[in-house]
């Protein structure tokens, strides 16, 4: 009966192959950025209401895109926070009050750290609960930056109802993540530096 060696395993195309790095999680060097969101107008969107639906649950500090931003640089607690940019000029630095009360208000079996992301309590409180904005309707009506100036830019510009302007997260999210068997929502990390990319030649034999 034939046998494999580990030559024999081991020889295969190139082709099979795929490029990848590794980094060490606590280099300081490795650094995660936000993904912000900016919402289309929709229908029954309407600014004084949605800001009336947010006051159970965040207390609102109106304040300039500039202030939220140093907010979030001087802000080392773990509480959860994000910027509200309205098309009609008015922004507001939003900060969760009861995760408690978001988590049965979102009703979604999942654990509290999961629950506790920005991008979960934007998504499936603010969007889905509050401004009855159905999962469905996220790919037509969310646009995404990585950029903060673009985000503060585009706000003023009228083309969106809200800009959501989220803090860079941490890099041992991922490992509290991992840890529980969760993953991240779509679109809640942008990793930076990237790596190089380039041409990669194969040798045809």
């Amino acid at each position: 009966e034939d046998t494999l060696s580990l030559h024999d395993v081991f020889r295969s195309l190139p082709s099979d192959y795929v490029l990848m790095a590794l980094v060490e999680m606590n280099d300081p060097g490795l650094v995660l950025m936000a993904t912000h969101r900016m919402i289309l107008p929709f229908q029954g969107f309407r600014p004084e209401q949605m800001l009336q639906t947010l006051g159970p649950f965040f207390k609102l500090e109106e304040m300039s895109a500039e202030r939220i931003l140093a907010h979030f640089k001087e802000d080392r607690s773990r509480g959860v926070s994000m910027g509200l940019l309205l098309g009609n000029g008015r922004s507001f630095l939003a900060t969760l009050k009861d995760i408690r009360q978001a988590m049965q208000t979102m009703a979604v079996s999942k654990p509290e750290a999961w629950c506790r992301l920005d991008v979960t309590l934007l998504n499936h409180l603010i969007l889905a609960k509050l401004w009855h904005l159905p999962e469905k309707a996220w790919e037509g009506t969310i646009r995404y930056t990585h950029s903060w100036e673009e985000a503060v830019r585009k706000a003023g510009t009228g083309e969106f109802a809200a800009v959501f302007l989220l803090k860079d997260p941490p890099v041992n999210i991922l490992y509290e993540m991992g840890e529980i068997g969760e993953l991240l929502p779509q679109k809640t990390t942008y990793f930076y530096p990237k790596l190089a990319s380039g041409l990669v030649f194969y040798e045809h034999a």
